[in-house]
């Protein structure tokens, strides 16, 4: 019985391996920010008449982060190679110069991230969330208890807006959507989430924690400019959240409603 049992996981984990080598190939031929050869991999030349790997027809180097340098073997190939690269349909310019193909690879932006989630699985569901919280990891709930444990009084930014997202409410939200996506085929979509009430900034949610909490600790408010950080963080970012509303049929959770739920746990 052991033996069949260990046959069975060993023949399962072989797929599985199988099926994950099969996927990272398939990841390397997609353009992401930095150049790599294999981005090239699925390009086919019509070699006198044969289609063949370009691999097999020219060096295909990165000459730097954002350079890739193809250079036949024949200089009577570049065009045909150049013809390729186009009909890979792979997103790439190739200039021809005479000698070598020159392809330039532009920093990846916020639509050519999506549109690379689109090409790994056109049915992929994208949910843009914000100011995720919960009673696991570090986040700002756990540090605004924290600080005001230890503290007589703390300064937090007031020019910032945006919502809070208790992460058991997105997670739930999450589930629903698998299931309905198991049974729906789904075109690429890309939704928000965050949990439901009057938009506040960082510092209403503190003061919010702090009256929960009974805490004497005195939240001061700031503006952004007296708090920098490396990166920028934007004065508002409220999601419109009616299309999953309405299309999955979820009922979102006031953010005051989520939070009390979080700090049960914490406390």
């Amino acid at each position: 019985m052991t033996e069949e049992i260990n046959f069975i996981i060993d023949s399962a984990k072989e797929s599985m391996n199988g099926s994950v080598a099969h996927l990272e190939k398939e990841f390397l031929n997609i353009r992401a920010g930095k150049a790599s050869p294999q981005m090239l991999g699925s390009v086919f030349v019509d070699y006198y008449g044969a289609q063949t790997a370009l691999a097999q027809v020219a060096n295909v180097v990165a000459a730097d982060a954002r350079t890739l340098t193809v250079t036949p073997w024949e200089k009577a190939m570049l065009q045909p190679i150049e013809k390729a690269i186009m009909i890979a349909n792979l997103g790439l310019n190739p200039m021809n110069n005479g000698d070598n193909i020159i392809i330039s690879i532009p920093a990846l932006t916020e639509d050519r991230r999506k549109e690379l989630v689109k090409q790994v699985n056109p049915s992929a569901i994208i949910i843009r969330t914000s100011w995720v919280y919960s009673s696991f990891g570090n986040n700002f709930v756990k540090t605004m208890l924290r600080l005001m444990n230890e503290r007589e009084s703390i300064s937090v930014v007031n020019d910032q807006i945006g919502m809070p997202t208790y992460a058991r409410d997105l997670a739930e939200a999450i589930m629903k959507i698998v299931d309905k996506h198991s049974i729906f085929n789904f075109q690429f979509s890309i939704f928000n989430f965050s949990n439901s009430g009057t938009p506040i900034s960082w510092y209403d949610f503190a003061v919010a924690i702090n009256k929960k909490i009974n805490s004497k600790c005195v939240v001061n408010a700031i503006p952004t400019s007296a708090y920098p950080t490396p990166a920028k963080r934007p004065a508002y970012s409220v999601l419109d959240t009616t299309k999953i509303e309405n299309e999955f049929s979820i009922t979102i959770a006031n953010w005051e409603d989520g939070l009390e739920r979080c700090l049960k746990l914490l406390l």
